[in-house]
């Protein structure tokens, strides 16, 4: 069996090598990318110090509610990207495409400008320490010059993952990660500035790729082809993309903020804490993007099969990728948590306080990482049928509310760093159940004839 395939067929022939074509290169992606990010949190650690880590990771929480959320009203593309593929409706691919191009450019001009002006403040905010907001504040200044391109290569991301083909992203992002790495090293022995340095390299990543993006959609054949000098938008489409994004967005949004809120806790700890939770953060970053892969997945082949009508195939794919990612990530969670010393030793050689430190949190968190990848295809389900609000509204209990009682009224009773990291995990089960429990019924009701129109 082909491992990687350009084009996978959702709505036929076999479904497990069809989703293992499809997400291999996802997970690929996701891995690469996170070890492309991993050399930035190495270059930061070794050539500035644990005070150059703090610094990058005192920022983590906010760029993820200023940039990495707002990436989430793409889901809403790959929404409609997958149905219309489904349903071989060209006409309505080529609004999609069209409006959504529009969208990209406006939200990376908006953020870009937003966070620019809220830099300091937001650090302020979260507590950050003295001795360390004047690199985060440098780092993410320089970070947010390459949002525009960040939201340009996501859209772009979109709409050909959720037409079949996951390798050509894969491709080019491994290329724009590759060129991240080397500018690390190079801007850093240039400079000696690790701070700048990894923000510099991590923005002529971003533009790299959405170039590479550019290129390839506008030299592609058939309806999600770019016309970039076409500036048309439909209403209708803008409408439904927004319908079913914002629930994303928000979704997302209670997970960065509860991380926001939690952060101040971290920066108690002062450096040692800080730089401990950015390299055990590096590390959890791995099991995200194998269990977003299998979201996506999700996405792509639920979304495909209910634009062609085939019911039956839908409750296979779901069977299908609960039994994969969970087995996958038994193997990622028993090697994260055996070996962690040793590879948290890679981000903060001879930090003996700080490894202990990151190693509690890794192990807490790992220990529910299979959850986390039940509760991701399950997200992904939801976003396949339409029903995006549900999942926002699972998400406020289970994660946002849960972890601001959380710290209100439990960790200030003991605060202790491993009652502080044990609210993710509860979390997540509360979450999992909630929209494991929605999406049998949702299933079973498709599978008795419900329409999931959109």
């Amino acid at each position: 069996m082909k491992l990687i395939s350009r084009d996978v067929n959702m709505t036929s022939g076999k479904i497990l090598p069809g989703i293992i074509k499809f997400a291999i290169p996802l997970i690929l992606t996701g891995v690469l990318q996170q070890l492309y990010n991993t050399a930035d949190i190495f270059v930061a650690g070794n050539f500035g110090g644990k005070e150059a880590l703090a610094a990058v990771g005192a920022t983590s929480a906010l760029i993820n509610i200023l940039v990495n959320v707002f990436i989430n009203i793409f889901i809403g593309t790959n929404i409609l990207v997958a149905r219309s593929v489904g349903a071989k409706d060209n006409e309505m691919l080529k609004k999609i495409v069209s409006t959504t191009y529009i969208v990209s450019l406006a939200l990376g001009v908006g953020v870009l400008i937003f966070g620019e002006l809220l830099t300091v403040p937001l650090l302020e905010i979260t507590g950050c320490p003295t001795n360390v907001i004047g690199g985060a504040e440098t780092y993410m200044r320089i970070y947010l010059i390459g949002v525009p391109a960040s939201m340009f290569m996501n859209f772009a991301a979109s709409v050909i993952r959720s037409s079949g083909d996951s390798k050509t992203p894969f491709i080019y992002l491994s290329i724009s990660g590759l060129s991240n790495v080397v500018c690390n090293v190079l801007f850093v022995l240039i400079s000696g500035n690790a701070v700048v340095s990894v923000a510099l390299a991590t923005v002529v990543s971003m533009y790299l790729s959405a170039i590479l993006f550019f290129i390839y959609m506008v030299r592609m054949e058939g309806p999600t082809r770019l016309n970039p000098f076409k500036f048309e938008y439909n209403g209708i489409i803008l409408s439904k993309t927004i319908r079913y994004g914002i629930p994303a967005v928000i979704s997302s949004v209670c997970f960065s903020f509860t991380n926001v809120i939690i952060q101040p806790a971290i920066n108690a700890y002062g450096d040692v804490g800080i730089s401990a939770s950015a390299a055990s953060s590096s590390i959890e970053a791995f099991m995200y993007a194998i269990n977003n892969a299998f979201m996506s997945t999700v996405v792509a082949f639920v979304g495909q099969n209910i634009g062609a009508g085939k019911r039956d195939r839908v409750a296979k794919v779901l069977k299908t990728s609960y039994l994969t990612s969970v087995s996958i990530m038994v193997v990622f969670t028993a090697v994260m948590i055996s070996f962690g010393r040793e590879i948290l030793q890679f981000y903060i050689p001879g930090e003996t306080e700080a490894i202990e430190f990151a190693r509690l949190r890794l192990t807490v968190i790992m220990s529910a990482a299979v959850i986390n990848a039940v509760m991701n295809v399950n997200s992904g389900a939801l976003q396949a049928y339409g029903y995006t609000s549900l999942q926002m509204v699972s998400n406020l209990i289970g994660v946002c509310v849960f972890r601001i009682f959380w710290m209100l009224f439990i960790y200030p009773k003991s605060t202790t760093p491993r009652i502080l990291w044990i609210c993710y995990p509860i979390s997540w089960v509360i979450t999992c159940v909630t929209i494991f429990i929605i999406v049998m019924v949702l299933t079973k009701k498709y599978l008795r004839g419900k329409d999931f129109g959109l």
